[in-house]
């Protein structure tokens, strides 16, 4: 036995009215006494991520958002020519073949026109016959799905210009479908993989600007900072800071890389190196910088020292330099060499006999030819 009309419109009630499941009949349990959940699906690859920019009305033209068709030669689409659903009753159902259209939702004047015309008409808005969504009073109503472009004869007849034994006829469809970005999510890998929110687009793992020559700015509220966790922070235009400039490095060779760096102030949160006899403290590529200036911070069980150093390389042989020097203690707590090792420009440091708990910790800056 079929279903009744009944119990369909209770589901369907309780469903998009309530947005709950269908658990017993109208009788038995009403609405708002349905208990589970049941909210229609949002899907997030058919999310029109730009319909806040369709205007209150149907544009004259294409635009980057709306696509319009409609008769004549412009900078819009020709109205579409439809094609019968072959599997539906004769002539009953007819496909535009695009989906998206924008629904009067958006304003009234995005109700499409259907008009019956010859089929290859190229002017069926002016040669055609315009058919109204209430029919013509002999019951051949029609509805159109916006979302899926499909017009249905939902009445009981349909018009006698488009109805069996028509052959010569088609249905065309006149109006303005979306054509902007559509999507947060393409498939279950590739999650949130591109989206735009305001005047920012995020691909993967990249964040740009929508806006030519816009600034991307990172405000921290109140006291935060601006914090780079990662092995190499790479800027590859202006980087401008009014506050904190925080890099958490996980290793002494994390690097910021910047073509300027406006800031008043950087911080390096790096742990503390161990330095023995000769304990390697940093190292870089021959042909990724020419020269480096540190300051480091050195400590053992007799004080501190804060010393700055200059390197320099030719490729095979480098230089180091100490030019600044204080110390708590009126004495050194570390020494500090250079050489090219292992195909690495190495700076290396190492303790003094007898003095214990010897630790370094670094601000480098580093300088392409």
């Amino acid at each position: 036995m079929a279903i009744s009309d009944t119990q369909k419109v209770d589901y369907l009630w309780k469903k998009v009215g309530y947005g709950v499941a269908k658990t017993d009949t109208d009788t038995n349990k009403k609405a708002y006494e349905e208990a589970i959940a049941s909210p229609l699906l949002i899907r997030g690859d058919k999310i029109w991520q730009l319909a806040g920019s369709i205007p209150a009305l149907l544009p004259a033209a294409t635009t980057t958002v709306v696509g319009v068709y409609k008769d004549g030669v412009g900078s819009w689409s020709a109205t579409v020519q439809t094609t019968e659903d072959t599997t539906a009753s004769d002539n009953r159902t007819w496909k535009t073949g695009l989906t998206d259209w924008v629904p009067v939702e958006f304003g009234s004047t995005y109700q499409v026109q259907v008009y019956i015309d010859t089929a290859g008409s190229t002017t069926p808005q002016s040669t055609g016959t315009k058919i109204f969504a209430a029919g013509s009073g002999n019951s051949d109503e029609w509805y159109f799905d916006y979302q899926a472009g499909v017009l249905n004869f939902i009445g009981t007849n349909i018009p006698s210009a488009i109805a069996s034994p028509n052959t010569t006829n088609r249905i065309f469809v006149s109006g303005g479908r979306y054509v902007g970005a559509i999507g947060m999510v393409s498939t279950e890998a590739a999650v949130l993989e591109t989206a735009n929110i305001g005047n920012l687009r995020i691909v993967n793992n990249v964040v740009s600007s929508l806006n030519t020559n816009a600034n991307i700015l990172l405000q921290p509220n109140g006291t935060g900072n601006v914090v780079l966790d990662a092995v190499n922070s790479v800027v590859t235009g202006n980087l401008t800071i009014s506050g904190n400039l925080i890099l958490t490095q996980n290793s002494s060779s994390d690097r910021i890389t910047a073509n300027a760096l406006v800031t008043p102030k950087i911080e390096s949160t790096a742990t503390n190196v161990a330095v023995g006899t000769s304990t390697l403290i940093d190292s870089f590529l021959p042909a990724t910088y020419r020269t480096a200036k540190y300051v480091i911070k050195a400590g053992d069980n007799t004080g501190y020292e804060s010393v700055e150093v200059l390197l320099i390389h030719d490729g095979s042989t480098s230089f180091v330099t100490v030019y600044g020097a204080i110390s708590t203690t009126d004495q050194d707590i570390i020494s500090l060499s250079s050489n090219v090792y292992s195909g690495n420009v190495c700076l290396w440091a190492a303790n003094y006999a007898g003095r214990s708990s010897t630790f370094v910790n670094f601000v480098g800056t580093y300088v392409k030819d």
